[in-house]
């Protein structure tokens, strides 16, 4: 994973791809601040990779997951999620992308 920090909002960029594990550390994140999430889908030997639409879904404090956003893969299978809190609290999210394997990040956005 990358991070970095640009003056005036927090930016944090994060590659991702198929075989990922999901995050198990709580990630920082300043009001107001982007978290950007890059990956790319996975493909079966001798296949092209999957391509669709990446679903976001989030959790607010411990409630149920429930959609947040989409995105969708561009011919290769890469796709790109930007989002911006606009409360504080524990945040989990879930991207779901079209190959199935789901990548999850905890952010603390103080």
């Amino acid at each position: 994973m990358r991070r970095g920090l640009t003056l005036g909002a927090v930016v944090v960029a994060v590659a991702v791809t198929a075989a990922a594990a999901s995050a198990t550390t709580v990630q920082r994140l300043r009001l107001g601040g982007t978290f950007t999430v890059t990956g790319q889908t996975g493909s079966a030997p001798g296949k092209a990779r999957a391509v669709g639409i990446v679903v976001v879904r989030k959790s607010w404090d411990g409630s149920t997951f429930a959609d947040f956003t989409k995105a969708r893969t561009d011919a290769h299978g890469r796709y790109r999620v930007v989002i911006t809190p606009k409360r504080r609290g524990l945040l989990r999210l879930r991207i779901v992308p079209p190959d199935k394997h789901v990548v999850s990040f905890v952010l603390q956005v103080t």
